[in-house]
């Protein structure tokens, strides 16, 4: 009887580890470069995140961009996306993407962003006098 349930409980962890082997092969890979638009230089670690697009604020997966700004992701499940890009030097962009059985390995290629720019209303400049002079007698 110990050899039946310890010959059960083998044969249960062998089928989930299956399992678990299998869903990692049914995974989808979405690669791609994030560039400035004007320069068309690389942007180094900007966050690429991935939301279906009916929740757009509720990540499913993000990662960071290398140094070249290229990026590698991996989803669970096929459909509707919404892809995030942000950094500090750039607008958020927001792109779909629609994964499909048919296309396990997707690449986005060059994603153009733009830089961030903010304008400035006014400036005021000031100075004050010093207190004291000091002043050489002739």
């Amino acid at each position: 009887m110990k050899k039946f349930f310890t010959l059960l409980i083998g044969c249960i962890l062998c089928a989930a580890a299956g399992q678990a082997q299998d869903r990692v092969g049914d995974s989808f890979t979405v690669t791609g470069q994030v560039v400035d638009s004007l320069t068309n230089e690389p942007i180094p670690f900007a966050t690429v995140a991935f939301a279906f697009d009916q929740t757009p604020n509720k990540y499913v997966n993000a990662v960071a961009c290398d140094g070249n700004g290229k990026f590698e992701i991996n989803l669970k499940d096929p459909g509707n996306y919404v892809m995030t890009i942000q950094s500090v030097e750039i607008t958020t962009l927001m792109k779909p993407i629609t994964l499909a059985e048919t296309n396990k390995k997707v690449d986005v290629g060059k994603i153009f962003v733009q830089e961030k720019t903010q304008t400035i209303k006014e400036v005021t400049i000031s100075a004050q006098r010093p207190l004291v002079s000091v002043e050489i007698e002739n």
